[in-house]
C-alpha cells in the first residue's frame, strides 16, 4: 500500500532531523524544507497528503503558507509550534490548518495524529465508484476519466461517507459527522461547511461534471449524480 507523502517544514535542524528520522523509521515517506520558499516549491511539486508546518520560519511564517497551499492542493496541515497561546491556535485554524501541536511534543503523539487522520485510507484498498468518478481508498486517488488527483485524508473520508450515504439513499447528517464517521474531529457546522467547500473544489479540479454535493438546510449533505447512475 502506498504511504502518504508528508512535507515537514521546520527550520530547527536538530528537531527537523529528529522528526524525519522518527517518521522514516515508522515507514512514512517524508520530504523536508527549512524555509517557506522551499516548502512552497516542494508542496507544488510533490502534492503531499500531510504537512507538518512550523509557524516561525526564517523567510516568513507558517500562517501565510496555509492559504497558498489550500489554493494549490488541499493537504492535511498540522501546525508544529512553541507558541501555545490561544491566539496562535485561532489564527492557524482560521487560516485553514487542520490540527495544532505545541512544542515540545512526544513523537508518538505526532504519529498517532497522522494515523488517526489517515485511518480511513489505511483500512481498505478498495475503490469506490459513483457517477463519473472513482476513489481509491488506500491512497486517496480521485479519478475522473483520464484525470486524477490525490485527496488528503479528510476529503477522502468525507467523500467516502457521502458515497456510502448515496448508495444507502440517505443524507450524511451533521450529527453522523460529529459522531466520528470521518478521520478527523469536526467541532462545528462551520468547519464541516469548509470541508464540503474544499471537496467540491477538488471534484471540479478533477473534471467531474456528473457529481454534485447538495445541502439540506439544518440537516446535512447528499450526493446528486446527474445521469442517475449509482456507480
Amino acid at each position: 500500500m502506498m504511504k502518504p507523502i508528508i512535507l515537514l517544514v521546520e527550520d530547527n535542524a536538530p528537531l527537523r532531523s529528529a522528526i524525519l528520522d522518527f517518521l522514516t523509521r515508522e515507514q512514512f515517506s517524508v520530504i523536508e524544507a527549512d524555509c517557506a520558499a522551499k516548502a512552497a516549491e516542494l508542496y507544488r511539486k510533490h502534492h503531499p497528503q500531510f504537512v507538518l508546518l512550523d509557524i516561525m520560519l526564517p523567510d516568513g511564517d507558517g500562517y501565510d503558507l496555509i492559504p497558498s497551499m489550500r489554493a494549490h492542493h488541499d493537504a492535511y496541515i498540522i501546525m508544529l509550534s512553541s507558541l501555545n497561546g490561544i491566539q496562535s491556535k485561532k489564527i492557524s485554524y482560521e487560516k485553514g490548518a487542520d490540527d495544532y501541536i505545541c512544542k515540545p511534543f512526544d513523537m508518538w503523539e505526532l504519529k498517532l495524529k497522522i494515523q488517526a487522520a489517515a485511518k480511513r485510507l489505511s483500512v481498505s484498498q478498495g475503490i469506490c465508484r459513483v457517477g463519473d468518478i472513482s476513489l481509491r481508498l488506500s491512497t486517496g486517488e480521485l479519478t475522473c476519466g483520464e484525470n486524477s488527483i490525490f485527496l488528503p485524508p479528510t476529503q477522502s473520508s468525507l467523500l467516502k461517507a457521502l458515497i456510502d450515504a448515496f448508495h444507502q439513499e440517505t443524507t450524511l447528517t451533521v450529527e453522523a459527522v460529529s459522531e466520528g464517521v470521518l478521520s478527523t474531529a469536526v467541532h462545528s457546522r462551520r468547519q464541516l461547511n469548509t470541508m464540503i467547500t474544499r471537496l467540491r473544489k477538488s471534484l471540479s479540479e478533477c473534471g467531474s461534471r456528473a457529481l454534485h454535493i447538495e445541502s439540506v438546510y439544518g440537516k446535512g449533505y447528499y450526493l446528486v449524480v446527474l445521469d442517475g447512475r449509482k456507480g
